[in-house]
């Protein structure tokens, strides 16, 4: 699910990762989701103490690291898969703007494993309040 800001319930990107999840998140193993677009974002969703929970983080340009903002306003469940909402609001970004990003696997140190898709970005435009009525027919 995508949709701009300015529509009923204010707008996420949404999506569905699929894999053995609770094991995977009881080995330490993390979740993220970096942005190229906008640049220096991204949302990490990891299992602490028990409890599924994800966080923003920025890095400045040059900066060595990623600085926590909290959870703002994304929404997360785990079952057999994870969903991820993740407001376009705490993206910074509106109606007509590129969005870019990819999805990873990091192992209980940091490092990343696994990336998806693995060649390239998902990258899409964030609708506008036209996108239903431009791309959907009965």
């Amino acid at each position: 699910m995508l949709r701009d800001g300015s529509l009923p319930g204010g707008g996420s990107i949404g999506f569905t990762v699929v894999a053995a999840i609770p094991y995977l998140l009881a080995d330490g193993l993390a979740f993220s989701v970096t942005f190229l677009k906008p640049e220096g974002l991204r949302f990490v969703l990891s299992q602490r103490s028990g409890r599924l929970g994800g966080t923003f983080s920025e890095k400045a340009p040059g900066a060595p690291g990623w600085v926590d903002r909290g959870p703002g306003g994304a929404s997360s469940a785990c079952g057999t898969v994870i969903e991820v909402a993740l407001p376009l609001r705490e993206l910074g970004v509106t109606a007509g703007a590129p969005l870019s990003f990819v999805v990873a696997v990091h192992d209980a140190y940091g490092n990343e494993v696994e990336r998806h898709p693995t060649h390239r970005p998902v990258e899409l435009t964030v609708p506008d309040e036209r996108f239903d009525a431009r791309n959907w027919t009965a």
